[in-house]
């Protein structure tokens, strides 16, 4: 039985392609990689060993059958072999009990023609048969000695035929049976050969079996493997998400701080500038006053006697205004620095469908891909507030950037490999870590995230 799994390579190779069927699942596989950092790694090992063994399985049930089939017409051709070899046999069987038959008549006919000789010489004394007639002495006794003659002619000349009729066919049996030999031997041959090819088909059949078996007994292993770490891994996230949550807390204790200090100092603030303009007020009012007493003054002397006519200016410049323009604030969204210099974005903020859980899942950050060690540098000036272990995120540092646009703005920096600072004020382009694969992580990448207010958001908002 061969075992599957909900996530399966959407489409393979055709099953006499195996290094198709490999690539297609090594690109399928790479094609998860962004989706699978936030995963254990042994997960996507057991995942990945699985998906490889089920790729293999097409060549190898195709192997079986054509082996199978190999096998089948094998046998039938050691079959044939082996009937037309017991037909060959069977012949020669035949042709040499003729060829003994034979040989015994010619054996008996040559010992008839002896004898018969025999027994005439020794009844006639050794005469020939003219000489047997001869030796008559009536015309009648002639006559009976001269058909006794003729009657053993006769007899001699059917022996002799006989004899050579069965000499040529003993002639022509062994020539017959020599050739059934030799089709005998190529029979065996035949055979043999037949016997060879079936007995490989079968060896590669059975190895085919084999093959095949030890594929559906590794994936069963594999998918037993796959299962239990799917239970690691979702118990793990479990764990992260819940860490993720305290994370998210204490980033929110943040922003309710960052908050507070912001309304503190925009309060101390309007307080200052509602003391300077109270103070600017009364120092205007007390000057306009200062100027109307002067005035009134002035007025009263040119009105008293003896006053010296003429006339004077006094001239006073009222205080001017000088406007000034203040600029908006910073709405440009570059306000951020890429986090690791040398990486590339391997993963973008979002809900992701996971692969192997078969569950969505929020991605709540961005992902930077690079070499293990590479510098991790802080987006823009801040604080660190905290450079510690977090579970699912490894080696991870928190860094205040306090209120901008009117958000409490805090990063995050995950999966580290070090540290290069432990807290204290930073600056935009220094470097506060390395890259790493700590924590819930396939490979080496930076997991960043940005938090407004303690919520996180797609750090491209800022970047």
């Amino acid at each position: 039985m061969i075992v599957s799994l909900g996530v399966a390579v959407s489409a393979f190779a055709s099953p006499d392609d195996p290094h198709k069927q490999k690539a297609a699942v090594d690109a399928q596989v790479k094609s998860l990689t962004g989706d699978l950092h936030e995963t254990n790694s042994k997960l996507t090992d057991a995942y990945r060993a699985l998906q490889e063994t089920q790729s293999k399985i097409p060549a190898a049930e195709a192997a079986l059958t054509q082996a199978q089939a190999e096998e089948a017409t094998a046998i039938t051709e050691e079959q044939k072999a082996r009937t037309a070899l017991e037909v060959a046999q069977a012949k020669e069987d035949r042709a040499r009990d003729e060829l003994a038959r034979t040989t015994a008549t010619i054996e008996a006919s040559r010992k008839e023609v002896a004898r018969f000789a025999a027994q005439v010489y020794q009844e006639q004394g050794g005469a020939g048969e003219l000489a047997i007639a001869m030796e008559a002495t009536t015309p009648q006794e002639f006559a009976d000695r001269l058909a006794l003659v003729s009657t053993i002619m006769d007899v001699k000349h059917g022996q002799i035929g006989r004899l050579n009729t069965a000499r040529a066919d003993q002639v022509a049996q062994e020539a017959l049976l020599e050739a059934l030999r030799v089709e005998k031997e190529e029979a065996q041959e035949a055979a043999q050969a037949a016997l060879d090819r079936a007995t490989a088909a079968r060896a590669r059949a059975a190895d085919a079996k084999a093959a095949l078996d030890s594929l559906a007994a590794q994936q069963r292993t594999q998918a037993d493997t796959l299962e239990q770490e799917k239970v690691a891994t979702q118990t793990e996230l479990a764990a992260a998400e819940q860490q993720q949550k305290d994370l998210e807390a204490v980033i929110a204790e943040i922003a309710r701080q960052a908050k507070l200090k912001a309304e503190r100092e925009a309060k101390e603030k309007r307080e200052r500038e509602a003391k300077a303009k109270a103070e600017r007020e009364a120092k205007a009012k007390a000057e306009r006053e200062a100027k109307a007493k002067s005035e009134a003054a002035a007025r009263a002397s040119r009105k008293s006697p003896g006053a010296k006519s003429g006339s004077g200016t006094s001239s006073g410049s009222s205080p001017g205004s000088t406007s000034g323009s203040s600029s908006g604030s910073n709405s440009s969204t570059g306000f951020l620095t890429k986090p690791c210099p040398s990486c590339w974005v391997s993963s973008e903020f979002g809900n992701r469908f996971h692969p192997i859980l078969n569950h969505w899942r929020l991605h709540a950050g961005r992902d930077y891909a690079g070499n293990t060690g590479a510098p991790i540098v802080a987006a823009a000036d801040g604080v660190v507030t905290s450079a510690a272990w977090r579970g699912g995120g490894g080696n991870t540092i928190i860094v205040d950037h306090g209120v901008h646009r009117g958000v409490s703005l805090v990063t995050v920096y995950k999966h580290l490999s070090g540290y290069a600072v432990r807290g204290g004020s930073v600056s935009r382009g220094q470097v506060i870590g390395y890259l790493g694969s700590t924590g819930l992580s396939t490979g080496p990448h930076l997991h960043f995230e940005t938090y407004e207010d303690g919520v996180p958001k797609d750090p491209r908002r800022w970047l």
